[in-house]
């Protein structure tokens, strides 16, 4: 899984939203003959609601990250299934995706970056979205903070592939548009989804989640019949330190009691 953060936390400006890309696993039967044979794996955008639990999102075809990898974005889900057995095959992708999430938490996720095959791909997503009553959600797939930022991000998508920028060829972006656009931008460019834009604040007010509610809690363990937690560690750490440093190091040991203390304040063990 890779992280991804938005916004800022506190103070004035838009709130941070946390989200991920996860990678799902599939074969003929869900995905269908070409995922298959492409290794069945897909990347879905999960997106961070509450301590106790996510708000997923289906991003078809767009990855969350890396533009080097927007070559490869036909292994999302849904375009993966379209490729194989067209609308019928992508609604039922689409389908097991609402049984494996919930269909409260599923969007359909809609780019534009004036790509003739990705616009492609959104008219039949906008057509499965419609069929299964299911909300379309505008996004970017932001990848540079401005459009002049595109050239630096090349040259980092050529240094991780070992290429160098003649030779990257659909490894780079065809466009700077996956740059962070405005409000106003976004709405001209979904004019005529003017709910894929109003879905993205009402996603926004579930993302509760912030990395303060993170908390600490120790990871429970097996312990030996009449052995707290802390002692049972307490004797594991003074084995190790004894059998790595030897019992003359009085530095390692004062740093390993500063340690122990402080996990025994921090955590109920």
């Amino acid at each position: 899984m890779r992280g991804a953060r938005d916004g800022r936390d506190g103070g004035a400006g838009p709130r941070r939203r946390l989200r991920c890309a996860a990678i799902l696993s599939g074969g003929k039967k869900e995905f269908g003959e070409s995922a298959y044979r492409s290794g069945g794996n897909f990347r879905v955008g999960l997106a961070v609601s509450a301590a106790g639990g996510i708000a997923r999102r289906l991003p078809e075809f767009v990855p969350i990250d890396y533009a080097d990898e927007i070559a490869r974005a036909t292994k999302g889900p849904l375009a993966a299934a379209l490729a194989s057995g067209g609308i019928a095959q992508g609604t039922e992708c689409v389908r097991q995706l609402c049984d494996l999430f919930g269909r409260k938490n599923v969007y359909v996720e809609l780019q534009r970056h004036y790509g003739r095959e990705e616009e492609a791909r959104n008219q039949v997503a906008v057509e499965i979205a419609r069929k299964l009553s299911l909300p379309l959600l505008a996004t970017n797939g932001v990848c540079h903070a401005t459009p002049d930022e595109r050239e630096l991000l090349d040259v980092f998508t050529c240094i991780r592939h070992h290429r160098v920028l003649a030779t990257a060829g659909r490894l780079l972006c065809r466009n700077s548009e996956r740059h962070l656009k405005s409000p106003a931008e976004m709405e001209r460019l979904f004019a005529d989804l003017p709910e894929a834009i109003a879905n993205t604040q009402e996603l926004s007010s579930r993302l509760e989640f912030t990395l303060s509610d993170l908390g600490y809690e120790f990871p429970k363990y097996p312990t030996p019949l009449g052995c707290s937690q802390m002692q049972f560690l307490r004797e594991r750490t003074y084995e190790g330190m004894l059998s790595r440093y030897g019992a003359g190091d009085e530095k390692v040991r004062k740093q390993i009691d500063r340690e122990l203390a402080l996990i025994e304040k921090r955590a109920d063990v």
